[in-house]
Formats: C-alpha cells, structure tokens, sequence
C-alpha cells in the first residue's frame, strides 16, 4: 500500500486554523466532520449516519400480517421463512450497530 493510500485510510485529524479568522475555523470543522464521517462510514458503515442525522439510526421492525402467514395462506411457508430471514438480516444490522458505537 503506498503512502497516499495509506494516508486517505487513516483517520482524520483536526487541524487548527493557520489564522484567527472565523471563516477557516468554521471550514475547517466542516472539512474534518465530512473526512471523518466518510471514514466511519468506509469502516464502520451506516453508524455515519450520526454524522448526518445527528441521531442514532434505527432499522425499522419487520412488517407483516401474521394471518398471512397461516398453513392455509402460505401452505409452503414461503413468505414465513421470507419474514423470518428479513428479522434476521435487521436484528445482525442491529447488533452490529450496537457493537461499532463504542468504536465510532
């Protein structure tokens, strides 16, 4: 890995400004808030959605009916396992999430 690649996957660094001018204080904030959610979201993925929320992101629940899911309607389960794998996929997004927040 060259210098230059190893340098745009680093972490980012908050500079102080050269001056006191309030405008390349205020750009410089924004330009590292912008490297450093773009490092999060390279690493860590969708917890860098704080960056842009300001809020923690939550995975919306699974919807479905359960009287869709009867012998009678889904007689080969297949909408079932469909839900299912659904409410698997959201709770390791979930887990995942949980676990990078101490990181991030």
């Amino acid at each position: 890995m060259t210098e230059q690649e190893l340098y745009h996957r680093s972490l980012p660094l908050l500079r102080l400004p050269a001056s006191a001018n309030q405008v390349e204080s205020e750009r410089n904030l924004i330009n590292f808030r912008q490297a450093i959610e773009t490092y999060v979201r390279r690493e860590y993925g969708d917890i860098a959605n704080i960056f842009t929320l300001m809020e923690y992101l939550e995975y919306p629940e699974v919807d479905y009916d359960p009287e869709e899911l009867t012998k009678q309607r889904d007689p080969f389960g297949l909408k079932k396992n469909e839900v299912k794998k659904q409410m698997i996929i959201r709770s390791e997004k979930q887990e995942k999430l949980e676990s990078d927040k101490p990181k991030v």
